[in-house]
Formats: C-alpha cells, sequence, structure tokens
C-alpha cells in the first residue's frame, strides 16, 4: 500500500489505500473525491462515457481533477450501458412496466463493470458521491441510510451485496448536502462543476419517455377505458403512461381518474377513481439481501415503493425466490416494474422488483 497524497488546500491525514472515484462532473461526486483525498487516499478520478459523443460530464470532472492535482480517465461505457439499461428500460415501458433504470444502472454499471475496471487497476476502494452510508459490525458489512434525509440514496443501492460493500466509499453519506456544496465553493470547485443537478434518469431528454421511444418505434395509439370498459378517449402510446398517473389523459368525467392499469398487448389504458388504486399487498421477483440471508421473520420491517415514496410498515413472507408484501394500510399506485426496497430503522434491509 502507498501513502495517501495530499492535494492543494486539503491538509490529509495519512492513510493506505488507493482510491477511484467515479466523477459524472456534478458537485457531489467532485466533493467524494475532495473527501477521501482529504482523508489521505491515492486518489484518481474517472468518468464513464455513456452517451455517444456526449463528453461534457468528462470535461467538467477532468477541470475539478486539476483543482484537486488529482489524475482522471474517461472510460467508455457507451455500449454495455446501452445493452445493459437503455435497451431492457426500453422494453420494459414498451410492455407496460414502469422500470428503475438507476437500480440497474448501479448493479451492472457503476458497481458491476466500474468496480471490476477498479479492481483490475490495483485500486482498494470505489468511491462515488451516494448519499449513503457503510458500517461494519462483527464482519458483517450494512447499507445504511444517508444522514441528510432529502438527498438520502440508499432506495437505489439495495443490490449491493457483501463481497460490494467492502470496497466501496460513500464519502458523502454522513454529510448535508448544503454543507457539502459550501465546501465545494470554498476550495473552488463550484466554477468547474456542472451547474445543473443530474435527474434521475440522466438518458431521458427533455420531451421524456413518451419522445425517446416514439424515435425507435413511433408511438401506437389505443383506447382509455374505464373499469366497466367504456371507452372514454385515446392515447397516443402507452409509453407515456404509469400507474397512478392523473395529468394528460385527456379524457372528461365527473370525477379524477388515474391511471389504474396499462394492458401492452392491446394497446390500452386502464383508468378509474383513486379508490382503485389502494393495495393491500404486493409480489416482487428478483430477490436482493444486502447481507446475503433474509432477516429474522420477527424484524420489524419497513418499506418503500419508489424513491420518493412515504415509508410503511410490512409484513414480508418469503416465496422461493419471491417475496409476498403486505402493508399494514392500503398504499397508492403500486407500480409493477419499480422496485420494493425494506428497510429495518436506517438500515437497508434489501429488496426485489414488483411484479
Amino acid at each position: 500500500m502507498g501513502q495517501g497524497r495530499q492535494g492543494p488546500g486539503l491538509p490529509g491525514v495519512i492513510v493506505a489505500g488507493r482510491v477511484l472515484v467515479a466523477m459524472s462532473g456534478g458537485v457531489d461526486s467532485s466533493m467524494a473525491a475532495a473527501s477521501v483525498l482529504e482523508q489521505g487516499y491515492i486518489v484518481s478520478g474517472v468518468t464513464l462515457l455513456l452517451e455517444p459523443g456526449n463528453t461534457a460530464s468528462s470535461e467538467h470532472a477532468a477541470r475539478v481533477s486539476a483543482i484537486l492535482g488529482i489524475p482522471h480517465t474517461t472510460l467508455d461505457m457507451t455500449q454495455l450501458f446501452n445493452e445493459r439499461v437503455v435497451s431492457p428500460f426500453r422494453r420494459s415501458y414498451l410492455s407496460g412496466l414502469t422500470p428503475n433504470p438507476c437500480v440497474v444502472c448501479n448493479h451492472f454499471i457503476k458497481f458491476g463493470a466500474l468496480m471490476d475496471y477498479a479492481s483490475a487497476g490495483g485500486f482498494d476502494y470505489l468511491a462515488t458521491g451516494h448519499y449513503a452510508r457503510i458500517l461494519e459490525l462483527r464482519g458483517i458489512y450494512k447499507l445504511i441510510r444517508g444522514m441528510d434525509r432529502s438527498k438520502d440514496q440508499s432506495y437505489f443501492l439495495y443490490m449491493l451485496d457483501q463481497a460490494r460493500l467492502g470496497k466501496i466509499l460513500f464519502p458523502l453519506g454522513g454529510q448535508n448536502k448544503k454543507v457539502v456544496k459550501a465546501k465545494a465553493a470554498s476550495l473552488g470547485i463550484m466554477r468547474a462543476v456542472q451547474a445543473n443537478e443530474s435527474q434521475d434518469v440522466c438518458f431521458v431528454p427533455h420531451g421524456g419517455i413518451a419522445a425517446m421511444l416514439a424515435t425507435e418505434v413511433g408511438p401506437v395509439p389505443g383506447d382509455i377505458v374505464d373499469l366497466s370498459g367504456r371507452i372514454l378517449g385515446k392515447h397516443k402510446g402507452i409509453a407515456g403512461y404509469t400507474i397512478g398517473q392523473r395529468r394528460r389523459l385527456g379524457v372528461s368525467s365527473g370525477e379524477p381518474l388515474y391511471v389504474t392499469g396499462i394492458d401492452a398487448k392491446s394497446d390500452r389504458l386502464l383508468v378509474g377513481p383513486r379508490s382503485c388504486l389502494q393495495r393491500s399487498s404486493l409480489t416482487a421477483a428478483d430477490v436482493s439481501w444486502v447481507s446475503g440471508a433474509a432477516p429474522n421473520e420477527d424484524t420489524d420491517i419497513t418499506a418503500k415503493i419508489r424513491h420518493k415514496s412515504g415509508e410503511f410498515a410490512v409484513k414480508v413472507i418469503i416465496l422461493h425466490n419471491k417475496l409476498r408484501i403486505a402493508f399494514d394500510q392500503p398504499q397508492f399506485g403500486v407500480a409493477p416494474g419499480q422496485s420494493v426496497v425494506l428497510y429495518h430503522g436506517d438500515e437497508v434491509l434489501g429488496g426485489a422488483v414488483i411484479e
């Protein structure tokens, strides 16, 4: 192990270890690099090229790296990103699901292919700007929410396992976003980063998901029907809708209507009152447990069915490689394709994909 090195204005403590930092050109990943550098690690930055010709993120990250005095490189993952994230996302939406590409990207790209790249390059750790924490207790790594609950990103990380958690650093997990931005300004980093915060789905254009898919297959119109099968109007393509959606339906009714179902085979959009969206349970597949094993039956568990959804108490029944999750109180807008993530207090236990 080599000694850590110190960047401009960063009086770090010398520790052992080499760290590769995933840098998107934004303030969070930039400050993740600054933080591990301050701790005394030997730091290098890397930016993933995910869209052909889009080098803006790499250019901003290179400027930040120059300020910090660390080497920086760009890694082309456009083909793998398209195969693992973008194409499955398109197929899911066209089949009537509401996928979560950020979970998939974290699993296969950031903490998959990039982690392999870091290991092959002799790095001890991969660091990112995620607002989450990792704690080790008696040889077991626990994934914990970020201290700043308004920025917590643990929902997107439930697929991380013990092998990967042992090689990951989340330097911002115990920090507040306002403090992070203030320190970035003091280091001169704010002038080099991208002005806009990254969005949840980075590859979807300004026109939205429907516009993105229209360039590939074109919109396929179909009927909007109520619970009795009565045709209320026409939609411009099911890819533009998700379960629980109320806006942009373009139909009139005596009460507010929501998307309650998507029939991809017949290109029909099913709508009804909000009460039709209340669910008392769900099933989910592709189960992943952070510890490698399911929690004890007497564990108090809460769940989130979307990143920005509320959290509620649940009972979990394990059915082979699936979960049956019963809610203490009915929940609104359960969308197949999204992830249900399970917590015990601030600890992420695991999650699965809603069927």
